[in-house]
């Protein structure tokens, strides 16, 4: 009897056993929010930075779950998403590449953000929008989170520089824009821009 009970339990915990603990979805899948980056939330199974216009900050928009260019246009006082205070345009902002499958920052990219960082610091500007970048490998949902995370990279580095996370905006095009057709223009389709 003892021998047939401990078999049962056997039987039930071994494939518990290997099966182990459940996985973190790949980003941008999510269960909840805890999978997503800071700033996001998981809705119906997909990291988003927002579900309404309201979520966005003043000036753009909520198309997709990111937040972007406001179609709609606002007064002339306001300063709509992708463009840029006339301080960062004379930083000189360089486009900042990743390798594939990636939104680590590579050396030269290090080394050009520090650059930035100081010019921006010592210009004040304000009212920055990074903009991340795929190339067309993975699907489009995979390729805007990953834009996304490369944006949000580049962000969390100028923080840590003295930038104002405030003054900040990201947003992802993911493969929208890439021009590639091989490993040489895919290169150039990896990146982060300055809006």
């Amino acid at each position: 009897m003892r021998r047939s009970t401990m078999t049962i339990v056997l039987a039930l915990l071994v494939p518990l056993m290997l099966a182990g603990c459940p996985k973190k979805p790949k980003y941008p899948l999510c269960k909840n929010d805890k999978d997503c980056m800071e700033g996001e939330t998981c809705v119906d199974g997909t990291c988003v930075q927002c579900q309404v216009d309201s979520d966005c900050p003043s000036g753009q928009a909520c198309v997709e779950g990111v937040c972007g260019k406001d179609a709609g246009g606002g007064g002339e006082d306001e300063i709509a998403a992708g463009s840029v205070s006339s301080s960062v345009d004379e930083c000189g902002l360089d486009t900042i590449f990743f390798d594939f499958d990636s939104s680590q920052l590579k050396p030269p990219a290090v080394a050009a953000l520090k650059k930035v960082a100081e010019c921006l610091i010592a210009k004040g500007a304000k009212n920055i929008t990074i903009v991340g970048h795929c190339d067309p490998r993975g699907t489009e949902e995979y390729n805007m989170g990953l834009g996304l995370e490369r944006a949000n990279t580049i962000k969390k580095f100028l923080v840590t520089y003295g930038i104002a996370e405030e003054e900040m905006v990201v947003y992802s095009k993911g493969e929208e824009d890439a021009e590639g057709t091989d490993e040489e223009g895919w290169k150039k389709d990896r990146k982060g821009e300055f809006e």
